[in-house]
Order: C-alpha cells, then sequence, then structure tokens
C-alpha cells in the first residue's frame, strides 16, 4: 500500500470515528431527554391529580397542617423515587447500548 492510500485510509477512518462520536453524543442527549420527558410528565401528572391533598398552588410548609405536610412529604419522597429510578433506567440502557457493537451507515 503506498503512501497516499495509507494516508487516504487513515482520513477515512478518522472521519467514520469522529462521525461515530457525533452520533452516539445525539443518541445519548435525544434518549436523556425522552426519559426526562417521561418521568417529570408522570410527576407532573401526580401532583395535577393530588396536589389538592398538600394545597399545590401556594406550598408553603409552614402553613400546612399535619395531614397536608403528610401528603406533601409523600409526594416529596415518591417524586424522588421516580426521578431516581427514571436516571437509572437512562444510564443502564446506555451502557447497555454502549456494549453494543454498532456499525453506522450514511445510507438510510
Amino acid at each position: 500500500m503506498s503512501y497516499s492510500e495509507k494516508r487516504r485510509d487513515f482520513k477515512r477512518q478518522k472521519s467514520s470515528s469522529s462521525a461515530n462520536e457525533a452520533s452516539w453524543s445525539n443518541i445519548d442527549r435525544l434518549i436523556k431527554k425522552r426519559f426526562q420527558t417521561v418521568f417529570v410528565g408522570a410527576v407532573s401528572k401526580i401532583e395535577d391529580r393530588f396536589g389538592q391533598l398538600w394545597g399545590s398552588d401556594e406550598i408553603d410548609e409552614e402553613n400546612m397542617t399535619s395531614q397536608q405536610l403528610k401528603y406533601y412529604n409523600i409526594f416529596l419522597e415518591l417524586r424522588d423515587e421516580i426521578f431516581d429510578q427514571g436516571n437509572d433506567q437512562r444510564k443502564k440502557l446506555m451502557k447497555e447500548i454502549g456494549d453494543l457493537k454498532v456499525k453506522v451507515s450514511s445510507k438510510l
């Protein structure tokens, strides 16, 4: 193989590697966005349906009744669990995808 052929091959590999990294970055960003949309949406729906239990219009823990504070704290715990589980699952998915060998093609 001549020097110019080796050089062309090197440039092609480098270009392909950059495209793969850019694609991976886009996939990571899209997956993160979709996962966050799912669990933020779930938390929002819970708050919409049950927020009246703790007076969700104006959250003022100092002026809540003991019952409102109880429900509000349950909601906060649930929200944290949903976010933690969603983020954990997203990270696991990204690791599983990262373990795959994927061939990137410019043809659709």
